[in-house]
C-alpha cells in the first residue's frame, strides 16, 4: 500500500493549463461552425426564394402564352360586368369560344394573401366557362414596393389594355419581381403575339 500511494507521479490527467487552453480552441470552433450554420441557412433561403420566383414565372409564361394564342377577345375586365371573379385587382380578361363552342373567359387578377400586409400579392389566373365554377390557380408569388407602380401592367399592342373588347396583335405582361428590400427593380417581360382568326 505505501508503494501506492507514493507513486503520485505516474498519475495520468490534464493539467489546468491544458484544460484551458482546449476549452478556448473548442469555443472558436464551435463560433465558426455557428457563423457557418447560420450562413448557410441564409443562403438557403434566398435561393428557395428565387427558385419559387423562377418556377412562379415558367407556369405564367406557360399558361399566359396558350391564352393569348387562343384569345378572340381581350380586354381589361370592367368590375361592374359579370365575370369570371370578383376580384377587385383583375386586370386581364381573355375569352375565346372553345371547339364545342363553349365561351371560355380567363381573368388574371392580383389578390392578396393578407390583405394587412402592403406589398405581397398572388398572381392568379381564373378559368370560366358558362356551365361550372371557376378554377383558380395560383402562378405566381410577387412581393413589390406598394409606392412604386403595380407589380403587373397589362399591354395591348403597346398600351394598357382598353375596358372594351378588343382584338389586339400583341398581349404583353410586364411584371415586377422585386422585393421591397431590393434596391433595383426586377421586369419580367412576357410578350406573345396572338393567332390571326
Amino acid at each position: 500500500m505505501r508503494r501506492e500511494a507514493g507513486r503520485r507521479g505516474d498519475e495520468g490527467g490534464f493539467t489546468l493549463i491544458e484544460l484551458l487552453a482546449v476549452i478556448s480552441i473548442l469555443g472558436v470552433i464551435s463560433f465558426t461552425l455557428a457563423e457557418a450554420v447560420i450562413l448557410g441557412f441564409k443562403t438557403t433561403d434566398a435561393v428557395t426564394t428565387d427558385i419559387t420566383r423562377f418556377v412562379g414565372v415558367q407556369a405564367l409564361r406557360s399558361y399566359f402564352t396558350d391564352d393569348v394564342r387562343r384569345a378572340q377577345k381581350v380586354s381589361d375586365p370592367d368590375p361592374a360586368a359579370p365575370a369570371c371573379t370578383a376580384s377587385p385587382e383583375a386586370f386581364l380578361s381573355l375569352s375565346w369560344t372553345e371547339e364545342d363552342g363553349t365561351l371560355r373567359v380567363v381573368v388574371y387578377s392580383l389578390e392578396s394573401e393578407s390583405p394587412t400586409i402592403a406589398g405581397e400579392r398572388q398572381l392568379v389566373r381564373w378559368s370560366c366557362v358558362a356551365t361550372g365554377a371557376p378554377e383558380k390557380r395560383m402562378l405566381a408569388f410577387l412581393e413589390f414596393d406598394p409606392a412604386r407602380r403595380l407589380p403587373v401592367l397589362a399591354l395591348c399592342d403597346g398600351i394598357p389594355c382598353p375596358s372594351a373588347a378588343a382584338e389586339p396583335a400583341v398581349v404583353t405582361l410586364d411584371i415586377l419581381t422585386n422585393r421591397p428590400k431590393d434596391v433595383d427593380e426586377t421586369s419580367v417581360e412576357l410578350t406573345v403575339r396572338r393567332r390571326a382568326t
